[in-house]
């Protein structure tokens, strides 16, 4: 502490208390004795204790870690307010925060121009990511933030108005260096759309570097207002009614050909398969593509007049209102339609087909709207790539007996899709996991005579996978005594074979003894399985070591 320096003076601690109490001594026993002398010892003495806390301050741990690791302290904080707080720990964090400009780069324009005028001065040259909230710029807060456009990085307007998107549109936020645009519009008043009155020039026209689009709006027809020729990521959240375009969907798509993220959710839109004749629009770049419709069924039309044949995951998924519409829907696409989406979706040959129906929370509906039942098909691809077909229905208060004829209906759908690729007998694994849903006898016959059309269809398999206790029951329907089937189920060759959750109670030791029948009949073909796999809550020891019999090994897990 003694080589310490005391600013004002150039001396060290022990050197600037000596000279204080010298000082003092002097004051005290002068005869010119004033208030000016008291005034000033007084300024010196609050200056030293300053000193001497700031001294201290610095001997704190976390104030001596480097700065430029100090200054990372309020990017972690959850809102811009409390890094305006974190500024008043002391004057080393004060100092260190107010020199990081990026740390003050969000800027939310409605709070008005001193907030404004404030975070300019210390931003300095971060990028700036501009948020306005529901009210216009004035010109006063425009004109402040005139000399930095070139920051502007990030514009997000929210809760905004087609009209205040045309005034900052004409003000210039859009340009060269914005590189994300993110827009909610609220389209509503009353109940009523106002009109919009079509600009002389695309919104934002000098944005021609943007590379990421976000739109929240209620109809496509507002996308002919957006160019955007290379944009890398959109996300479209479109409310429609009957008067949706889905041209202009396309049309959008066709002029962003470098897209490699597209998440669109469209609300409504009934009539999208009227568009079922437009061409195709190729997307080389994709390599997430997701489509979710809610109170719509257009979500296959529409994919199917995209082609991305490079991409790495497609979700296509569509939600419906009411389970009272469920009668004679169409829960997966036609085999036709089907394969036209695995092949404008792929590159390589599936390998790998995952079938699962349970209840779900969609959580991007929020919680108020409840459990969901959902079921879905995925195609795995060699190259990995992923198409995951899916539909749901609200759970709320649906009658048993309607949740397993869903169940029921999405399990046919789905085999029946299965079926009909072109390439199935290259598939090398399949996955049936089937959750929560008990069926009745009718029920599961009418199952177990679909799987033996299905396994019949597939070739030599890898690995089969089964969850789920009444499809264990459904595989092996005819053991269990549940009725005739009208043709015996023929397993493929399978390498290995792993079932999960079997039932409790008396059924338990039904489906164990129906496993080894299975198993015992495979060896007897001449195509035994390598290897079983089963998880149960507890095992027949002596149903266990009769299976071993057949399989070369067996792996028993207790859950």
């Amino acid at each position: 502490m003694g080589t310490q320096i005391y600013p004002g003076r150039g001396l060290s601690l022990s050197q600037l208390v000596f000279a204080l109490n010298k000082e003092l001594d002097l004051v005290v026993h002068s005869p010119s004795f004033t208030l000016d002398a008291i005034s000033q010892l007084d300024r010196d003495t609050s200056a030293a204790l300053t000193t001497i806390r700031e001294w201290r301050n610095s001997l704190v741990p976390i104030n001596r870690i480097p700065l430029d690791i100090l200054s990372l302290i309020p990017t972690h904080l959850s809102s811009q307010e409390d890094r305006f707080i974190a500024t008043s720990v002391c004057r080393h964090w004060r100092k260190t925060f107010l020199e990081h400009g990026a740390l003050w780069s969000k800027l939310f324009l409605h709070k008005g121009n001193v907030y404004v005028e404030t975070l300019l001065r210390r931003v300095k040259g971060s990028p700036l990511d501009v948020i306005v909230d529901r009210k216009i710029p004035t010109d006063t807060t425009i004109t402040l933030l005139s000399p930095r456009i070139r920051q502007i990085k990030y514009l997000e307007l929210r809760q905004s108005s087609w009209e205040a998107i045309t005034k900052l549109s004409e003000m210039g936020l859009g340009q060269p260096f914005l590189r994300t645009l993110k827009i909610a519009v609220v389209e509503r008043r009353n109940g009523f759309r106002r009109p919009v009155t079509p600009p002389p020039h695309p919104f934002f026209s000098d944005a021609a570097n943007l590379e990421q689009f976000f739109l929240d709006s209620w109809s496509y027809k507002r996308l002919e207002y957006f160019v955007f020729p290379r944009l890398t990521t959109l996300t479209l959240s479109m409310h429609c009614t009957y008067d949706c375009n889905a041209p202009d969907l396309f049309d959008f798509l066709k002029a962003s050909p470098m897209l490699r993220t597209v998440e669109i959710r469209i609300q409504g839109g009934n009539n999208l398969q009227e568009h079922s004749r437009e061409p195709i629009v190729v997307l080389p770049n994709v390599e997430v593509f997701s489509l979710h419709m809610f109170h719509g069924w257009g979500v296959y039309y529409i994919a199917a007049r995209i082609s991305c044949p490079y991409s790495k995951h497609t979700s296509l998924t569509y939600q419906i209102p009411d389970y009272e519409l469920l009668p004679g829907i169409e829960i997966f696409p036609t085999s036709v339609t089907s394969n036209v989406i695995v092949r404008q979706y792929t590159r390589s040959p599936v390998e790998e087909v995952t079938l699962r129906v349970e209840p779900i929370i969609d959580l991007a509906m929020g919680p108020t709207f409840g459990p969901l039942v959902g079921c879905s098909l995925t195609f795995r691809c060699s190259d990995t790539g992923i198409i995951k077909l899916g539909f749901q229905v609200p759970g709320i208060d649906l009658p048993q007996t309607l949740l397993e004829e869903i169940g029921c209906e999405a399990f046919l759908q789905a085999s029946t899709t299965i079926r009909a690729h072109p390439l199935l007998c290259q598939v090398k694994h399949l996955h049936i996991e089937y959750k929560a849903i008990t069926l009745q006898s009718r029920q599961l016959l009418s199952m177990a005579q679909e799987v033996g059309s299905l396994f019949k269809s597939l070739g030599p398999l890898d690995g089969l996978t089964i969850d789920g206790c009444d499809l264990h029951v459904v595989f092996f329907a005819s053991h269990l005594e549940l009725g005739e089937l009208e043709q015996t189920i023929v397993f493929p060759s399978i390498k290995e074979l792993a079932i999960s959750r079997l039932p409790t109670g008396p059924d338990a030791e039904a489906c164990m003894e129906a496993i080894v029948d299975l198993a015992e009949s495979q060896h007897a073909k001449g195509i035994p399985f390598e290897r079983v796999k089963i998880h149960a809550t507890a095992f027949p020891a002596e149903i266990v070591e009769v299976l071993r019999r057949w399989v070369g090994a067996v792996d028993c897990y207790e859950d």
